[in-house]
């Protein structure tokens, strides 16, 4: 009986212990799940936050760009000046101007950039870009009523009138005004289109025009 006790007693004892071991084996694992499974959280978050990182950097980027284009867009146009003025010759009798050609505004004013010829009274655009033109003319009533266009390479952007009614040494006036892209290459003039063909001369004739703004690829 003695060794029997003996032999209960030993095989608890292994199976106390076997348990005791499986016990602490299982915490180890839960232990190792739980660290595992935390791991992978905190994993997610970091890529979470690097995520919106980068987006907030890619809207950076993209604004500092823009930001960019605009002041090279202005330093450009700064560096890139276009503009004239140019009138008439004096003329006791007048001027006499073409039929359907070319008004010649002869006495040049100002001509940055050297795009307006006035032996031609044609101005070519060497870069594309937006322009502004303008004319003023004058005539003497005795001459009759002149009809005078501004002119794109042929096509007529805008018509004006001095009218011819009235006594001798009455006079009436033609302007006009016009906004317009350009190619470079393009060639804008002011052009008498129908009736009289005598101008009054001077600087009340004149013709002018500027670069407003650069296309972004000139």
């Amino acid at each position: 009986m003695g060794a029997n006790k003996a032999v209960v007693f030993l095989a608890g004892f292994l199976l106390a212990t076997v348990l005791v071991a499986a016990t602490a084996n299982a915490n180890v694992v839960s232990t190792i799940n739980e660290g595992a499974t935390t791991s992978r959280c905190q994993c997610v978050q970091t890529i979470q936050a690097l995520q919106s990182s980068v987006r907030v950097l890619q809207t950076s980027v993209q604004t500092l760009t823009s930001q960019v284009t605009a002041v090279r867009n202005r330093m450009r146009s700064r560096a890139v000046q276009v503009a004239f003025s140019a009138h008439m010759a004096h003329s006791s009798n007048g001027v006499v101007v073409g039929d359907n050609s070319p008004i010649v505004f002869s006495v040049v004013v100002t001509n940055l950039g050297g795009a307006y010829n006035r032996h031609t009274g044609v101005f070519t655009a060497d870069r594309a870009g937006l322009y502004v033109f303008h004319f003023a003319v004058i005539n003497n009533a005795a001459a009759g009523t002149i009809h005078v266009a501004l002119v794109k390479n042929g096509q007529v952007l805008s018509v004006s009138t001095a009218e011819g009614i009235g006594e001798y040494n009455k006079y009436d006036d033609a302007t006009a005004l016009v906004t317009i892209h350009l190619d470079q290459g393009d060639r804008v003039y002011a052009q008498r289109r129908a009736g009289g063909t005598r101008l009054n001369g001077g600087e009340f004739c004149n013709f002018s025009g500027f670069l407003l703004a650069l296309d972004e690829t000139a």
